[in-house]
């Protein structure tokens, strides 16, 4: 997740069809490009104050147009527990909560927590529902998360 810090965020993806999914598009400084994709709950903040979380209703045009703010920010830092929950910070005061919440026994909805792709590595990693990290190419991911 460090390798994150510094990259750009180019792309924002959430609402619609996604439902309370959330993808990033972030690009560093050499040109490298990376794929978030976040699954369970989330929260973002700008100065302190909630713009919207995952339970929110993501078509709202205030929520989603909040979300979308951090289109052409920066991660400027981040931070992750034990728990692999983890916090974005981003330029211009905004920040971006993780929360692993999707487990197993999620019979209805068995997703994923997160998954952070490597583009030109052809890498991904993700957080499952068991708490386990998989690993797997980008090319395979692409077909099945988008």
């Amino acid at each position: 997740m460090k390798l994150l810090v510094g990259t750009k965020i180019t792309k924002v993806i959430a609402g619609g069809s996604n439902g309370s999914i959330i993808v990033l598009d972030l690009k560093n400084n050499s040109g490298d490009m990376f794929v978030l994709f976040i699954y369970s709950a989330w929260r973002i903040s700008h100065a302190n104050q909630v713009i919207g979380t995952s339970a929110s209703d993501i078509n709202n045009e205030k929520i989603l147009s909040g979300i979308k703010y951090i289109t052409n920010e920066h991660i400027t830092d981040i931070d992750v527990n034990k728990f692999n929950d983890f916090s974005l910070h981003v330029s211009d005061d905004y920040r971006l909560d993780v929360f692993c919440d999707n487990t197993k026994n999620d019979v209805e909805y068995p997703l994923d927590n997160w998954t952070l792709c490597n583009v030109r590595e052809n890498t991904c990693c993700t957080f499952n529902s068991e708490f386990k990290f998989i690993y797997e190419s980008y090319n395979n991911n692409q077909s099945t998360k988008s």
